[in-house]
């Protein structure tokens, strides 16, 4: 019962921190600075869903659900997004997938994330900006679900509001088989 409760911490609250980096040592772009179109690994079947292979199509969903680069911002909803491949997302900041607000409007994930028991290394999460956004993986979910994801060695650096696997879920939501470890 211990070991669920605190699994359930360290999604919720972003307990999970590495320290092994110092800020001055954290890379100065984020992701979506980087990725301003999509690149390859990042596939789209006959369904419209999506299959991830590379850690620039992973941040091409954080662009999309944001609306970033003169992108309309993608919701995902109905669509199901799967890892094919762990992951290193060592050299950038992380940008939240969903919740960025755009011109007074909160635009949520709301698709599936399929981790497919992939792994998905290094993600630095930092609120440098000090904005008042909540920051996590995923910023703003509702009606999503994302199962089967696995974190390792992250970083996070944030304020007690700032979430390390998730800032906000609601409205139906459902998270499964989720891990993060240190």
């Amino acid at each position: 019962m211990k070991k669920n409760v605190l699994l359930f911490i360290v999604l919720m609250f972003g307990l999970n921190i590495n320290a092994q980096n110092s800020n001055e040592n954290l890379p100065e772009y984020y992701w979506t600075d980087l990725v301003t179109s999509q690149p390859e690994g990042y596939d789209v079947d006959e369904s419209g869903n999506i299959h991830i292979y590379t850690a620039e199509a992973l941040a091409w969903v954080s662009v999309l659900s944001n609306g970033l680069h003169g992108n309309e911002v993608e919701d995902f909803e109905g669509l199901t997004i799967t890892l094919e491949e762990d992951i290193d997302l060592s050299g950038a900041k992380w940008s939240p997938i969903g919740g960025m607000e755009v011109m007074s409007e909160v635009y949520p994930f709301r698709g599936t994330f399929n981790g497919n028991n992939k792994v998905i290394n290094n993600v630095i999460l930092t609120n440098a900006s000090g904005n008042n956004h909540s920051n996590g993986f995923f910023r703003l979910l509702e009606g999503a679900h994302v199962c089967d994801v696995i974190m390792k060695d992250a970083y996070y650096e944030g304020n007690i509001m700032d979430g390390g696997f998730f800032a906000y879920s609601c409205e139906n939501s459902k998270i499964s088989r989720c891990l993060v470890e240190c």
